[in-house]
């Protein structure tokens, strides 16, 4: 199961890094927790939020995974993130995942990361797009 659970959390972050999490990847029941929004919900809401976020990335977001630790049906990555927004501003940050395996998909996820780079780099952009849409 290990070494599944380790190519399973690799192109997870590859996919991530591009906005192209596959279905497929996940279970029909997956939930997924960010530390954003603080609440449990579908991972398919995740998943729709990953795409919104690589839209803000004109290359992706490259993620550098530091370890992967897995046993039983648990996996935990430890990664950074790397991207230039569109705004041409530099986006870095530290991520630790943890991963629930059913089946050899993704049954549950979350995210842990610095606030403050997505509270001053992204948000803006993420509100600045919001309002352009409604106005």
């Amino acid at each position: 199961m290990a070494g599944a659970a380790h190519q399973l959390v690799t192109r997870f972050f590859a996919d991530l890094g591009a906005g192209t999490l596959a279905d497929e990847m996940f279970t029909e029941d997956a939930t997924a927790w960010t530390l954003s929004t603080k609440a449990e919900g579908p991972a398919a809401l995740y998943r729709h939020g990953t795409k919104v976020l690589a839209s803000l990335f004109p290359a992706g977001i490259a993620y550098t995974i530091g370890s992967i630790t897995a046993e039983g049906d648990r996996a935990a990555a430890e990664t950074t993130g790397h991207g230039v927004l569109y705004d041409g501003k530099v986006y870095d940050n530290h991520y630790v995942m943890l991963f629930r395996i059913r089946d050899g998909k993704i049954a549950a996820l979350a995210e842990y990361f610095d606030p403050r780079p997505v509270e001053e780099l992204i948000m803006p952009l993420l509100t600045a797009a919001m309002a352009a849409q409604k106005g």
